[in-house]
């Protein structure tokens, strides 16, 4: 194995554990249409690696990548249904899940300040 190891090699690696342990989960996410991911490091600003969309509601998962080991940490969720059954995207802030998962409350406070705190701390 040759390190350092690229960005996009991690990922599919990470992505092959995961799939192969938490098959169902998996299998529930591939009915959502849109989907991403982006990997964050303590030393960068959360709101500026983040890629999720402004403009659309939804759930996300946060997992921690560490020692060759891969654990959730955190599901979230932005939007709000109304009565009609669709959904109200968030325009505040960043707008849309961004700003929930940039600006959304984990560790006791906002997650762009607590996550490199906790992760520099490797308390998760």
């Amino acid at each position: 194995m040759k390190y350092p190891i690229k960005e996009e090699e991690l990922f599919n690696r990470a992505y092959d554990y995961i799939k192969e342990y938490y098959l169902e989960m998996f299998d529930e996410l591939t009915k959502y249409k849109h989907n991403d991911h982006f990997f964050f490091e303590a030393s960068q600003k959360l709101a500026e690696v983040c890629n999720a969309p402004t403009d659309k509601s939804g759930v996300y998962l946060i997992y921690r990548l560490a020692k060759g080991k891969i654990q959730l940490v955190y599901i979230g969720s932005s939007g709000q249904k109304n009565k009609d059954g669709t959904i109200k995207t968030p325009t505040a802030g960043l707008g849309g899940i961004k700003d929930r998962l940039v600006n959304g409350k984990q560790f006791g406070g906002s997650r762009k300040v607590t996550l490199p705190l906790v992760m520099k701390m490797q308390i998760f």
